[in-house]
């Protein structure tokens, strides 16, 4: 009877000292690994979650192809980001084109222990008049239609990280780093595969500038090209719009002479 409680003492001991060894070994292995094993790793263990390490700026990112692309976007996404340890500021532009309301929006902040940033398109199956916009339902549109898009997040002067791809949700999160939205500011520019889809986007997004410029604060530069042109041989140009005090600031330098051509 009195062996047992020693008995019991001395394999607890045993199992912590074996857990200890197999940690350290573990942790030797990973040491001597070469970085791209370390990667393929790393990567399979996120790929079933929609996202992949980015070595070369040291955040996580979201897969062309992920699950997330079925679930499209609605409002109510926004709306409840908060009860997800999500603190955020996101601008939604929309715009008219081939018959349906898209849109691009826009996200930065806190997503629980990441500091990071967000831009996406949808599209809805029709055109959606503006006071039903909240409750459609917006899908995220084929590969022909993508965009490049083109970011890189700041936090005050410093770059946080640049990204940049033809994706339908391009998103760059940066672990265990803790940022005020406020503190934020996303540089963007968009290369929209057509003229006709770069000109309603500049349309859609002078209205959201004419109609909102209450809710509007430093937050963002938006850049739009076309196809054809090279973005290093544009110069800014088109609306800018003062900072406010929430949502975003947005300035457009698409080839705005097009709208009225």
């Amino acid at each position: 009877m009195y062996l047992i409680f020693p008995c019991i003492l001395l394999l607890l001991i045993i199992c912590a000292l074996l857990m200890t060894w197999r940690r350290k070994a573990i942790t030797r292995k990973l040491c001597c690994m070469p970085v791209q094993e370390k990667l393929k790793k790393l990567n399979r263990l996120t790929q079933p979650f929609g996202f992949k390490y980015l070595l070369s700026q040291d955040i996580f990112t979201s897969l062309k192809d992920a699950w997330q692309r079925d679930l499209g976007y609605c409002w109510l996404y926004d709306r409840h980001a908060a009860a997800f340890g999500m603190v955020l500021d996101c601008e939604t532009i929309y715009f008219d084109y081939r018959d349906c309301t898209w849109l691009i929006e826009l996200w930065k902040g806190q997503y629980g222990i990441n500091t990071g940033a967000e831009i996406g398109i949808y599209k809805a199956d029709s055109l959606v008049p503006r006071n039903q916009r909240r409750s459609a339902l917006f899908h995220t549109v084929p590969d022909k239609d993508l965009p490049f898009f083109e970011y890189t997040l700041y936090r005050g002067m410093m770059p946080v990280f640049r990204t940049a791809q033809r994706h339908w949700w391009l998103t760059g999160f940066r672990m265990g780093e803790y940022s005020e939205p406020d503190e934020l500011f996303m540089k963007v520019s968009i290369t929209f595969p057509s003229t006709e889809m770069q000109v309603a986007f500049v349309r859609g997004l002078i209205d959201r500038l004419k109609t909102s410029v209450s809710t509007i604060s430093r937050s963002a530069s938006i850049y739009a090209y076309r196809t054809q042109d090279s973005p290093g041989a544009r110069t800014p140009s088109g609306p800018r719009i003062p900072s406010g005090r929430t949502g975003y600031s947005l300035s457009c330098t698409a080839a705005l002479q097009s709208i009225s051509a």
